[in-house]
């Protein structure tokens, strides 16, 4: 079992799994964490990443998605799954901030092996010889169905995640004490987004108010993200300037 059969296997897999994903109301999309969909760019990728995303995330300037990494390694192809949302407004905004202020659009993910064992949340599923197509496909998704679906249902009000935003990421092992910033930044730029600026400003003073804050965050790098959003948008800037 050389190069051409894992390949044909990840060929499969893609064609399967896509077709799987879009009779289940999704899109497909190119890769929304600016990472490559394919490495390395040839004819026979060792890695590759499928994104698919739902026609309707329930919140204006939020896209939420499903991501599929697939990766060749001798004899089988494995499949990782993440539930993922995140906003290309908070990825522009990124690009005007100093390193680590926002990392990109995603504020948001989980790995579908943390549905199963937060100890062990990337482990992958694999196809061989021995192991059928249908069955890996459809316990991908009965992930997407099933867990990874509902932890986007989390997500899909400016309600939920405005309260999500005051508390640790479980995900996060160094940190569960603080607030998870790419999530806290997620939540206060889409509720400017979406016409409720008050709202955005009154989460980013209680933030700016803390004592603490997570362990690669700090106030240097908050306040460089709350003077850009009040450069960009002038009702949040008359929102923080009254709360102030």
């Amino acid at each position: 079992m050389g190069v051409s059969y894992t390949m044909q296997l990840m060929n499969l897999v893609t064609t399967r799994l896509t077709e799987a994903m879009v009779a289940a109301g999704f899109v497909e999309s190119e890769p929304l964490d600016g990472r490559p969909a394919e490495e390395p760019a040839t004819r026979n990728p060792q890695l590759r990443r499928l994104w698919f995303t739902l026609p309707d995330s329930g919140i204006r300037g939020m896209s939420g998605a499903i991501g599929a990494r697939l990766t060749r390694e001798p004899g089988r192809v494995g499949i990782q799954g993440q539930a993922w949302v995140g906003s290309a407004a908070l990825g522009e905004l990124a690009e005007r901030l100093p390193p680590r202020a926002l990392t990109g659009a995603e504020f948001d993910s989980v790995p579908f092996g943390y549905f199963d064992d937060r100890f062990d949340p990337f482990r992958e599923l694999y196809l061989g010889a021995e192991v059928d197509v249908e069955y890996v496909v459809g316990k991908f998704m009965q992930y997407v169905q099933g867990p990874a679906a509902e932890w986007l249902g989390d997500r899909d009000s400016l309600a939920k995640l405005f309260d999500l935003a005051r508390k640790p990421n479980m995900l996060d092992a160094l940190d569960g004490v603080n607030p998870d910033p790419p999530r806290l930044r997620g939540a206060v730029l889409l509720n400017v987004l979406n016409g409720q600026p008050d709202l955005a400003a009154s989460l980013m003073t209680w933030y700016l108010a803390r004592d603490q804050f997570h362990h690669w965050d700090s106030t240097a790098q908050v306040v460089a993200f709350d003077l850009e959003l009040a450069q960009q948008y002038p009702a949040y800037a008359q929102a923080r300037g009254a709360g102030q």
